[in-house]
């Protein structure tokens, strides 16, 4: 798939910590490996964590299920623990990002938005591999939800798979093409906080930042998909007042 609208960071350097367990050396060694993938991954399209410098990727087992994983420089570190069986790229890539990206003390909107970026950006991941399908940890994109479907789970997890739905579905209106462009300029009004965290205003946002600054993405193609899922919605016509 080919990736556009970015700009591409120099190579990185990493130092890998081995594993103190000798016969875990093998695994956590391919876990690193896939972790350094990961990192430079988004730290070239999004610039997450690039703060980081020669970052130093550790991976320990914890008992007989799960990697300590770490990545840390200038001061600074993430860490997630990740299930032994779980070592797609993808699995990684979202265990990464929800690290980076914490939103288990957040509610409402704010909390909705903090948890739909991993699944965001971890979709972009997964589809950067040649991956078919919208699936990324239980969540799958291409579900149909708006903001009128029935309260079957929290608000926060509902709000986000409502925002999620509205990616994808400015992403089959654009073409699969234009999936990086889309995707960073979310990114880019999520982490500038410009919203406020209020749906609304970040689909309004999206609106004029693209008209701005992505000629790529089709401002009518994204009201609509915000439309489709109740975050905006229509403004009535008004009737001419009748002439006297």
């Amino acid at each position: 798939m080919q990736l556009s609208c970015t700009n591409l960071l120099p190579h990185e350097t990493f130092i890998f910590t081995r594993s103190s367990i000798k016969k875990a050396d093998n695994s956590g060694k391919k876990i690193r490996e896939k972790i350094a993938k990961v990192y430079l991954f988004f730290r070239e399209h999004f610039g997450l964590n690039a703060e980081f410098n020669q970052p130093n990727i550790s991976v320990e087992p914890v008992g007989n299920s799960l990697w300590s994983c770490k990545i840390s420089g200038e001061g600074k570190h993430c860490t997630w623990n990740l299930r032994q069986d779980s070592v797609r790229l993808e699995e990684i890539a979202l265990a990464y990002l929800r690290a980076s990206l914490p939103s288990s003390n957040l509610i409402g909107e704010v909390g909705a938005l903090s948890r739909a970026m991993p699944i965001i950006l971890g979709i972009v991941f997964k589809r950067s591999l040649g991956e078919p399908n919208w699936l990324i940890g239980g969540n799958d994109l291409s579900q149909s939800i708006d903001m009128q479907s029935s309260k079957s789970e929290p608000a926060t997890i509902q709000g986000s798979r409502v925002l999620s739905h509205a990616f994808y579905q400015v992403v089959k209106r654009s073409g699969e093409k234009h999936l990086m462009c889309i995707s960073q300029l979310f990114w880019k009004i999520f982490l500038e906080g410009l919203n406020g965290g209020d749906f609304k205003t970040f689909a309004c946002l999206t609106v004029t930042f693209a008209r701005m600054n992505y000629p790529e993405i089709s401002p009518a193609v994204l009201q609509r998909s915000w439309l489709e899922v109740g975050v905006l919605k229509p403004i009535p016509s008004q009737k001419p007042t009748p002439s006297h």
